[in-house]
């Protein structure tokens, strides 16, 4: 009988280690996912900034270009205004604004 209760202890104690063992894992997995939402939160917060300076810088281009008179537009227009009126925006928040390379948009 004796056997048996150290048995049962060495068993437990295995049990407990092991149930240990688990805990630090989905600890760690856990601040992982933390970091990686954080991580996530970040990155869209960049793509909102560029979008908002990407397309400030364009409105305002074309605002210049609307106000000039379509004759003297050539001898007027600067490479940037051109470039930035004719921008195509990627959609809203898409990865791809941290590709968007436009005169005056600095990261």
């Amino acid at each position: 009988s004796g056997r048996a209760a150290d048995a049962m202890r060495r068993r437990s104690r295995e049990r407990a280690a092991a149930l240990r063992r688990a805990a630090a894992r989905h600890h760690d997995a856990a601040e992982a996912l933390e970091r990686h939402a954080a991580e996530i939160d970040r990155v869209k917060d960049l793509i909102a900034g560029l979008e908002r300076t990407a397309l400030d810088l364009v409105g305002a281009a074309r605002d210049r270009l609307g106000d000039l008179v379509e004759g003297a537009r050539d001898l007027v227009v600067g490479r940037a205004d051109d470039l930035l009126a004719r921008f195509v925006p990627p959609p809203s928040g898409h990865r791809d604004w941290l590709d968007v390379d436009l005169p005056g948009l600095h990261r």
